[in-house]
């Protein structure tokens, strides 16, 4: 989940909210008289072996892990058991999932594999992106006491180049956080603050900055995306470095920063993962309900959280509402390239027919619901209250999102478009976009209570 970032597309605003009675019955928002195919449908086409082939013919899949609880037959309930079964195959087994890579696909055949075992059709949507390569990144801070080369890795999207200049501290990233005029100077930011990782080196470089250094809100190392290119160098480093090197600054200690990013962008291949239980007779008449999750992960990590957490939460509500579906057409889509900005999903949402688009009732999302104390939604208010009362009917409080996070994951395509979302995210996880984001961290009894109160969620919005 890249965490804050605007909404990837520029859309419509968000519509009004809904009563929630209209959510409930219909209304405005089922799917238009004559609508007989699943939104996905007219879609661009599945990826091909051709596109397989460029990124490098996928490894075997590991064996798929043996779920705990029975496929379909009979009356199946959310098993959190199974949730982590799926977790520690994605991102136990199969590790970092970065978009375009081996592990990607990888994931995605996994993904396509266990929505065909419980009788969905499966499409594989292929779109391309541009990948940033990073050939070559380095940091070597020269103080009085000599050089010292620190653990640094270019930001996706950063300028090249070879840049060095005075260390400045720049707060946040805001406009009001910059010490005057950054004229040759390497601008020191901290992660965070509700500021995207662009606008803060948006800012540094408007202050005349020649190169940029986010560091990290945790103590770890971190990677993260400026979603479009910039003007000047970025290294992201570590919180332990990071505010040791702002001490130093505070301290009065004259800091020198050398930079170097050797990176380059080009075309690579992605996908959706998109199943669909078929249409009995009627079903144009009902509504329809997308559920996603994005299968990818950053780099540098394993992801287990970010995002197979709800990937694996993704596959186990497929799982129970295919051995008892509610009365509506359900569309669960694994996204890709998520982290890259939001990519994935604008694609979908982009490829959509009008009808299609005009007949979706809801859209509901899940990204990194494994780590952490307080779960929280955010969206449309006549859908959050639907989950905060299903939420309060099991004695469990929901919390609300701030803006920021709600525009950072593959809801905020939806939003762009109209269609009325619900995210659910639980805070705060401090292994977010590192190498230990792995299953272990994650919280079986979190899984379980988000899994039963979207499962009831969907159900309330089929008007069941």
């Amino acid at each position: 989940m890249p965490r804050p970032v605007a909404p990837h597309r520029p859309g419509q605003a968000l519509l009004p909210s809904l009563a929630l009675c209209l959510l409930l019955a219909g209304g405005a928002c089922g799917v238009p008289a004559g609508a007989s195919a699943p939104p996905h449908q007219g879609a661009a086409p599945a990826a091909t072996d051709a596109t397989a082939a460029v990124v490098g013919a996928p490894a075997a899949a590991p064996a798929a892990p043996q779920a705990p609880v029975s496929d379909v037959a009979g009356e199946a309930t959310f098993e959190a058991a199974a949730v982590l079964e799926h977790v520690r195959h994605l991102a136990g087994e199969i590790g970092p999932r970065a978009a375009g890579s081996e592990g990607s696909m990888t994931a995605a055949t996994y993904i396509a594999d266990q929505f065909a075992r419980w009788g969905y059709a499966v499409e594989r949507q292929g779109f391309s992106f541009p990948q940033f390569e990073d050939r070559l990144s380095a940091l070597t801070v020269v103080a009085p006491a000599g050089e010292e080369p620190l653990e640094a890795g270019a930001m996706l999207h950063s300028a090249s180049g070879t840049v060095a200049g005075p260390l400045a501290f720049a707060g946040f990233g805001r406009p009001e956080d910059m010490p005057g005029r950054l004229d040759g100077a390497v601008a020191l930011m901290e992660r965070g603050g509700q500021v995207p990782f662009r606008d803060k080196v948006a800012a540094a470089a408007r202050a005349g900055a020649v190169g940029a250094i986010i560091y990290n809100s945790a103590p770890p190392e971190f990677s993260g995306s400026l979603q479009v290119p910039s003007e000047i160098p970025v290294l992201a480093i570590s919180g332990a470095a990071g505010r040791e090197l702002r001490q130093r600054l505070e301290r009065g200690a004259p800091l020198q920063a050398h930079l170097a990013v050797d990176a380059s962008v080009a075309d690579r291949p992605a996908e959706n993962v998109i199943a669909t239980r078929p249409i009995a007779a009627g079903g144009a008449a009902l509504p329809t309900i997308v559920l996603g999750a994005h299968l990818d992960s950053v780099p540098i990590s394993p992801g287990a959280n970010d995002n197979a957490s709800g990937t694996a939460l993704l596959l186990e509500l497929a799982r129970v509402l295919a051995s008892q579906p509610p009365d509506a057409n359900l569309i669960f889509i694994a996204f890709g390239a998520e982290e890259l900005g939001l990519l994935g999903s604008a694609h979908y949402v982009a490829t959509l027919p009008p009808p299609a688009r005009a007949g979706l009732r809801a859209m509901l999302n899940f990204d990194m619901v494994g780590v952490g104390d307080e779960l929280r939604v955010g969206g449309d208010d006549a859908l959050m209250r639907l989950a905060e009362e299903v939420a309060g009917g099991r004695g469990l409080h929901l919390g609300r999102l701030p803006g920021d996070v709600t525009r950072s994951s593959d809801q905020a395509s939806f939003i762009a478009a109209g269609i009325l979302s619900l995210f659910f995210h639980v805070l705060d996880d401090p292994h977010y976009h590192t190498a230990r984001d792995i299953p272990s961290n994650l919280s079986p009894e979190r899984l379980q209570e988000i899994g039963e109160i979207s499962e009831a969620v969907v159900r309330r919005l089929a008007g069941r």
